[in-house]
Formats: C-alpha cells, sequence, structure tokens
C-alpha cells in the first residue's frame, strides 16, 4: 500500500473533540493537582 487515497484509512478517536477535551483534561490533573503526588512522596517503602 503506497498510495492511501480518501476513504481508505480512518482512526476512530483521531480528532475527536471529546477525546481531545478529555485529554486535555487529564493533563491538567497530572500538572496541577499534587494531591496524588504528595500522597506518593509520603509513603515509604515499608508501607508498601
Amino acid at each position: 500500500m503506497l498510495n492511501i487515497k480518501p476513504g481508505q484509512h480512518g482512526s476512530t478517536y483521531g480528532g475527536n473533540p471529546i477525546a481531545c477535551r478529555v485529554a486535555i483534561e487529564a493533563l491538567k490533573v497530572l500538572l496541577y493537582d499534587v494531591k496524588p503526588f504528595a500522597l506518593r512522596n509520603n509513603l515509604t517503602s515499608e508501607a508498601v
């Protein structure tokens, strides 16, 4: 398959506005919500 013509290939989630918005919100949680990281940093290897 050297040349892909329109309609021959696609992505189920590619460019989906809802999926993009969910990804943005997930990144916000990772960047700005420090509670999960604070909890992880307070745990010791003995507690696990």
